[in-house]
């Protein structure tokens, strides 16, 4: 099934949440000639985006990049995609560069909200859906793997919070797109955001679920879910 997926995105790529077009280009893409016949460190120092160019780029320039790098798909080469995120983010300068925005997540906010999950299920193409599932999952990871929550303001993080509740909730809708790993992506998220703030009892956090949660990504149970969710309700409520 991961084969599948990252076959289908390689081949046709051609919805994402890409914001502002740049006119810096990825030298080396999945499925050319040169990718097939370059090493991976060759192909991985080529696919660097030059210093001189993000520090001129907006961030919603610069996410364009991040979205596109050629090598988010190895997020899925793992057993534990979280591993793998966090592979991407340790050799990717663009979203290192990224992460460290003031502004990265009132950017995230406003591309996660535009699409919501009820529009991405109801595309035709197979292809443009999967891209968009995948980006968003991506999204999702990039907020609960990195340290881009501690670059805002306790004010956008409670309007991502609230984006993600509402995101988790249209997941509900569509269980048989939105399952495991790509289902509890949001929790993961918004458990970030709470762990951030400090909002999370040991009572919780001593949880084994609440292990697997933080370092899986998944999640079997329902009522450490349900917990989590009413912490992030009350912080949204306030």
């Amino acid at each position: 099934m991961k084969k599948i997926i990252i076959l289908l995105l390689i081949v046709f790529p051609i919805l994402s949440f890409a914001q502002e077009k740049v006119t810096w280009d990825y030298p080396v893409k999945p499925g050319s000639e040169e990718w097939r016949f370059t090493s991976y460190a060759e192909k991985l120092q080529k696919n660097q985006p030059p210093l001189s160019l993000m520090d001129k780029l907006t961030t919603p320039q610069l996410f364009d990049l991040c979205i596109n790098y050629p090598f988010n798909m190895d997020i899925f080469l793992f057993n534990n995609p979280n591993n793998g995120i966090r592979k991407v983010l340790n050799e990717s300068s663009c979203w290192q560069e990224f992460i460290k925005r003031k502004d990265g997540v009132k950017t995230l906010i406003k591309i996660y909200d535009q699409t919501p999950i009820s529009k991405i299920v109801s595309i035709n193409d197979k292809h443009d859906r999967s891209r968009l599932i995948i980006d968003t999952y991506i999204i999702e990871k990039i907020i609960s793997e990195s340290t881009l929550i501690k670059n805002s303001d306790l004010k956008n993080q409670k309007v991502l919070l609230k984006s993600l509740m509402k995101k988790h909730d249209e997941k509900k809708e569509f269980p048989k797109k939105y399952y495991g790993y790509t289902y509890y992506s949001t929790i993961s998220a918004i458990l970030k955001i709470l762990e951030n703030q400090n909002e999370i009892s040991s009572k919780i956090s001593e949880n084994i679920d609440y292990y697997n949660l933080v370092e899986r990504g998944i999640n079997n149970n329902k009522e450490l879910e349900q917990e989590i969710l009413t912490i992030a309700k009350n912080i949204t409520d306030i």
